[in-house]
């Protein structure tokens, strides 16, 4: 069994949602969005290269944060508690136990909300899944997917099930066989945006085949998203002034999801003048993203949620989009779509419209405009593992702390994080190579 399922029966919830029933009962359990759904790893943001901490800052912070961010080859060996392995496992008991209960319903009685439960449950299974492979499995590599160990992938709910890993492509083609399956049961609209809809089916099915560079599936999937969610807010609209500038639940977010905290509000989490530079004249979003604190130190403000913004939004949309155009030679178009988005971000009328010269100068770029648009979102750890062995894209990350460098390359095993001990222990399934 998983000990991320086995955690959710210690915690003894109510009769009512030990024994759904109804859709009511079936609906509650997935919009369970403070306890179980609509959480990402916060691990994603502490592994990757944007953000600086203090050594006194680092000191202060949890053994699994220091583990991320120092990519420690033993991380998590001696912790029997993972949230950012549990938490997702949880997510995906939970899905099963509402997929095996809509089953018994008989087909005169599976209306039209009996078609967005069961959509929503299949989401969030493979978005549960999804994020778990970013950390926890090999980057997709087409050359090696079908012998890399991805993870196992629960479809049922019984503990006593025994699920062992799988390769990355039987991890990676499951979850695309419950994204499309899924999209044909959501709704278009939503009422709450913690509920998945069509369009984020899509863009999930979008962010799984830019993994996999899939560039075709990518536009398709893409285009279908944006065709059903293309708004963007006008930054020059918000006050840079307000210690949380953008709305909670603003018309960018497709599907509302908050990083799980393991530290992240911390005045020690800080960015240096190297990536602040990267922001350029007439841009609003150094001052709607960041502010200085006591400590002279430039800390993060601009989530999109009142937690730490890891969900779905349209300016990311945006940008797979346009990778997708390019690594398909449509380099105008790429242009084009990357300008739609960053026409908001700037001044007024004084934003200069990005030309790409060539597609490798143009990756650079967009790659460049990507990270400064979703800075601590957590999508920037994917990015840097699916690059990190292509051309001028790769290179080390180094991370400086106390004087001592941590450095990490393209080959090292550490890209991938091993198992937390507490699933090992419970659940003898292979190790990650260290």
């Amino acid at each position: 069994m998983l000990s991320g399922c086995s955690d959710y029966l210690d915690q003894k919830p109510n009769q009512s949602l030990v024994i759904p029933k109804s859709l009511a009962d079936f609906r509650a359990l997935l919009d369970n969005d403070i306890q179980t759904f609509n959480t990402v790893p916060g691990g994603l943001v502490f592994a990757s290269d944007e953000l600086k901490i203090t050594e006194q800052g680092l000191n202060s912070l949890s053994n699994i944060t220091r583990e991320y961010y120092l990519w420690d080859r033993d991380a998590f060996l001696a912790t029997e508690f993972v949230g950012d392995w549990n938490r997702p496992y949880g997510q995906v008991f939970v899905s099963n136990i509402v997929l095996e209960g809509l089953e018994k319903f008989g087909e005169a009685e599976r209306s039209g909300e009996w078609h967005e439960v069961r959509g929503q449950a299949l989401f969030s299974r493979a978005f549960a899944i999804y994020n778990l492979l970013q950390l926890f499995a090999a980057p997709y590599d087409s050359s090696k997917s079908d012998s890399d160990l991805g993870l196992p992938y629960p479809n049922s709910s019984d503990i006593t099930l025994r699920f062992d890993r799988e390769t990355v492509a039987v991890s990676y083609g499951k979850i695309i066989r419950d994204l499309i399956e899924c999209e044909k049961h959501l709704p278009e609209t939503i009422e709450y945006a913690s509920r998945p809809s069509k369009a984020a089916a899509n863009m999930m099915l979008a962010k799984i085949y830019l993994n996999m560079s899939d560039f075709e599936n990518v536009k398709l999937y893409a285009n279908k998203a944006i065709g059903l969610k293309s708004d963007l807010m006008d930054y020059n609209m918000l006050d840079p002034k307000l210690i949380r500038p953008f709305p909670e639940f603003n018309v960018e977010i497709i599907y509302n999801a908050s990083q799980l905290s393991i530290g992240q509000t911390s005045t020690q989490i800080f960015f240096d003048d190297l990536f602040l530079d990267l922001y350029g004249e007439n841009d609003l979003r150094p001052k709607l993203f960041f502010l200085t604190n006591g400590f002279g130190l430039v800390n993060f403000k601009g989530s999109y949620s009142a937690g730490n913004f890891g969900g779905l939004a349209v300016d990311e949309l945006y940008f797979i989009l346009a990778e997708a155009e390019l690594r398909t030679g449509q380099v105008e178009q790429a242009a084009s779509t990357l300008n739609v988005l960053l026409k908001t971000r700037f001044h007024g009328e004084e934003y200069s419209p990005v030309i790409f010269e060539d597609q490798l100068d143009a990756l650079k770029t967009l790659h460049r405009e990507k990270l400064k648009q979703l800075v601590f979102r957590g999508t920037r750890w994917s990015d840097l593992r699916r690059l990190k062995s292509e051309g001028d894209l790769s290179g080390d990350l180094v991370k400086n702390v106390g004087g001592k460098e941590f450095t990490l390359n393209s080959n090292d095993p550490r890209w991938t994080y091993p198992i937390p001990f507490g699933e090992i222990s419970n659940h003898p399934i292979p190790q990650n190579p260290k």
